[in-house]
């Protein structure tokens, strides 16, 4: 419940989600992470994006992933969302879709970037 969660009332957060900006190798590990550092019962994270859980790494290195997670801080910011903290914000669903595909789109440009011979680091052979 967002209201209790951020103290809020109903109107200032209302069709307004909590949302962590970030990509991971393993998005539901990095949600339990993250609910496991809140007291239990506070709020419940879920992991809304991607859609399907890939199996393997998104992206091949940190570079790639932290030009897609900047992409979708500045998207937020941008376009009015509320800095939470961090890389948390308080947004509307449209918003969170947008985000998405804009940090989908700058990881991506950032990964043809590097080209076939990027190694893990970033660095291109």
């Amino acid at each position: 419940d967002i209201v209790h969660y951020l103290g809020r009332s109903a109107e200032e957060v209302a069709e307004k989600w909590i949302v962590k900006v970030g990509f991971s190798k393993s998005p539901l590990s990095r949600r339990d992470q993250i609910q496991k550092a809140y007291p239990s019962g506070s709020y419940n994270w879920k992991v809304i994006f991607p859609k399907e859980i890939p199996r393997d790494p998104p992206y091949p290195n940190a570079n790639v992933a932290i030009a897609g997670e900047d992409a979708m801080k500045a998207r937020l910011e941008n376009d009015g969302a509320e800095s939470l903290g961090g890389e948390f914000f308080l947004a509307d669903e449209g918003l969170v879709i947008r985000t998405w595909a804009a940090g989908i789109l700058a990881a991506d440009s950032k990964m043809k970037a590097f080209g076939p011979s990027a190694d893990l680091t970033g660095a291109v052979r």
